[in-house]
């Protein structure tokens, strides 16, 4: 039989003491083991060539590929649990082609002030005559960097500075906002 692998799991046949050569052929018993041992190692690659990717790491690096079709997508999850832990990233040089999309929650217009997105990236709307407001965060902590951007063109409002905390952040106006004003916001520990 030639193996089915990787498409499906090979039933190979596990002779018994007590079978005679004729019940079980014993060059077929290796032609099938050898195949499904090809095929694996076909499947896996060599060291200099891996197919899949080696967690412990390979000579001269690897890259894994989301898919082989166009606008395909590669998702890493820390873990399949309901709670999410995180994915670090260590590298001496930093270098990323292509979009990073992080999660992210966009306040409609016309909802201003406080606000709880717990996500790395979103927005918030100053109300008119606001000078600060607070963004309740589960992601955040005192030691987090929060970077903002004013992103509504507001005769008042022009630059925003915040204070992380433990959940949360404030975020502070150079002046009181003339109209609604949005602020976007991105969350990095």
């Amino acid at each position: 039989m030639a193996t089915a692998f990787p498409a499906a799991i090979d039933a190979l046949s596990n002779p018994l003491a007590t079978d005679t050569l004729s019940a079980v052929s014993h060059s077929a018993q290796h032609a099938n083991a050898n195949d499904a041992i090809e095929a694996i190692e076909t499947r896996i690659g060599t060291t200099a060539a891996p197919n899949l990717a080696v967690l412990a790491g390979v000579p001269g690096g690897q890259t894994l590929n989301g898919g082989t079709a166009a606008s395909e997508t590669l998702t890493l999850k820390s873990t399949t649990h309901a709670t999410q832990g995180q994915i670090n990233y260590t590298a001496s040089k930093h270098a990323f082609s292509g979009d990073i999309a992080v999660d992210k929650t966009v306040t409609a217009s016309g909802t201003t002030g406080a606000q709880t997105i717990n996500k790395t990236s979103g927005s918030v709307n100053f109300a008119a005559g606001a000078t600060s407001l607070v963004v309740t965060n589960s992601r955040v902590s005192a030691s987090s960097i929060i970077m903002l951007t004013v992103a509504s063109n507001d005769a008042a409002l022009r630059s925003v500075w915040c204070v992380a905390g433990a959940g949360s952040f404030t975020i502070y106006g150079n002046a009181a906002a003339s109209a609604e004003t949005r602020v976007n916001f991105i969350v990095i520990n």
